[in-house]
């Protein structure tokens, strides 16, 4: 759960990176074709290629920044959850290449659209192990 962490600028996580962030930082860039959800800026992603380039661009900084994290704990896989990963054909290619240069390419990446229950689940795993 590392969405609630605190950056050095004391921002959280999903504040820097978190859908509404990211439409914000869209918004601001490009005020000529402003979008009220990431659902849409994911849509305009798919069809513009400069849009799609930014948004993996700024999404491509979320792998940077829990680098940290990922060194510190090595983990066996790598779990994004999240309604922002229903757009994760726009920017998932640079996540995981981040997190493969982090890590090493043999850590999977996996994405998971319930965000709900995968610290139950992710908890459950480890004490099943």
């Amino acid at each position: 759960e590392l969405y609630c962490e605190t950056l050095a600028d004391g921002r959280s996580l999903e504040d820097t990176f978190g859908p509404q962030s990211v439409v914000d930082r869209h918004n601001l860039h490009d005020p000529a074709r402003t979008v009220g959800s990431f659902r849409e800026l994911a849509a305009l992603a798919r069809q513009d290629a400069a849009v799609g380039d930014a948004v993996a661009t700024t999404m491509s900084g979320l792998a940077d920044a829990i680098a940290p994290w990922l060194v510190r704990f090595r983990p066996e896989t790598v779990v994004f959850g999240g309604s922002v990963c229903r757009a994760w054909g726009v920017f998932g290619a640079g996540i995981t290449t981040r997190i493969g240069a982090a890590l090493g390419p043999d850590v999977p990446v996996r994405v998971m659209s319930d965000t709900e229950t995968l610290s139950l689940v992710g908890a459950t795993s480890l004490g099943t192990a």
